[in-house]
């Protein structure tokens, strides 16, 4: 019996000295790796979980139904404003409707996107609750029902450069 509580005492030894040269070391083994993930183009695709549908001037954005991300409990959608394997820019963005969670949309300094596409961010309850939505100069076009049912938008910031607001496209914002 003593032998077995003295093997015991050594492995977790041995798991000890293990745990502390691990925690010790990853401060720069951890950073290397992540400068080199985020560097990567393809990795940088993936992680963002995005759909790029090509447009003759540029991509189409909507979310990766793909299961992996729960995009259903995002809460800030960053934008992105190229796409990074081929460096085209995002000009329209779809598909982000029903997203319960979603507070604000982040558009990036250098934004290209011309299109909010018809349903984008329909039935997106939460989103403007906080800041309101500010929606960036290029933007030109917002869909037919863009925002229907966004009952939390408190207020919207338009482009100058605005042309159209589709049918329906804020209808039934109630705050």
């Amino acid at each position: 019996m003593l032998s077995k509580f003295s093997f015991s005492v050594k492995q977790s030894a041995w798991l000890l000295a293990l745990l502390i040269i691990t925690s010790a070391l990853p401060a720069r083994a951890q950073s290397e790796f992540y400068d080199e993930f985020y560097d990567d183009p393809e990795m940088q695709e993936w992680l963002f979980k995005f759909d790029y549908s090509n447009d003759l001037n540029g991509y189409i954005v909507s979310p990766i139904n793909s299961g992996e991300q729960d995009w259903d409990h995002a809460n800030v959608l960053e934008v992105p404003s190229i796409r990074i394997l081929d460096g085209k820019p995002v000009v329209a963005l779809s598909g982000f409707g029903s997203l319960k969670w979603l507070e604000q949309i982040c558009f990036p300094q250098e934004c290209h996107v011309k299109y909010i596409c018809d349903n984008c961010f329909q039935y997106c309850d939460m989103l403007g609750t906080t800041e309101g939505l500010n929606l960036p100069e290029s933007i030109e076009t917002i869909g037919h029902y863009a925002f229907y049912s966004c009952t939390g938008l408190r207020s919207v910031n338009l482009s100058s450069n605005l042309k159209s607001i589709g049918r329906s496209a804020f209808e039934l914002c109630k705050s």
